[in-house]
């Protein structure tokens, strides 16, 4: 079973979307996990929701909230990790960055979080930097696992201007297979 949905093992094609991007260059990639891969996934994280998890956050900025460390995944979850940072991953995101010096992470960064019911994840900045090699932190990847998500849960990733003052662009939650194919 495949991981990622074929039609994004290119994403050069993509490169004008993402430089036009505003308030800065981002992608929406509709479908990105296989839709069969993404519905066993989602499955299985309902059915055993056992994910130890490495912090609890409960601050003004964040509540309700845990993320886990890598050696913590369930497989289905780590397959994706490990898909990303392969070289021909690396090699796709280059081409469509730019960033030639672009490296997959190898530390132990929490690739999955978890939000409860009332949670909160205020505006902020990802890590600046890559903890064991000292570069500066470039890419996201954000992929929405929860089937059963309805707009009024909130959940939104929105993009503010560079002074995090002002909302500028917003990208709803939409769960993985319920998105059309275009």
């Amino acid at each position: 079973m495949e991981i990622i949905n074929q039609k994004y093992k290119s994403l050069s094609k993509f490169k004008n979307d993402f430089f036009s991007a505003s308030p800065f260059p981002y992608l929406i990639l509709d479908d990105f996990l296989d839709t069969e891969y993404f519905k066993v996934l989602t499955e299985t994280l309902q059915q055993n929701n056992d994910i130890l998890m490495g912090k609890n956050f409960t601050s003004g900025v964040e509540s309700n909230k845990s993320i886990s460390t890598n050696s913590q995944l369930p497989d289905l979850v780590s397959n994706i990790v490990d898909e990303l940072n392969t070289q021909n991953w690396v090699d796709n995101f280059k081409k469509l960055s730019g960033i030639e010096t672009l490296v997959a992470s190898n530390s132990k960064l929490a690739n999955y979080h978890e939000m409860e019911s009332g949670g909160l994840l205020g505006p902020h900045v990802d890590h600046s930097s890559e903890p064991n090699l000292g570069l500066p932190h470039v890419l996201n990847i954000i992929i929405y696992l929860s089937s059963d998500w309805e707009v009024d849960f909130g959940g939104s990733t929105i993009f503010f201007n560079p002074t995090g003052v002002e909302a500028k662009s917003k990208v709803e939650y939409i769960p993985n297979y319920n998105t059309p194919i275009n």
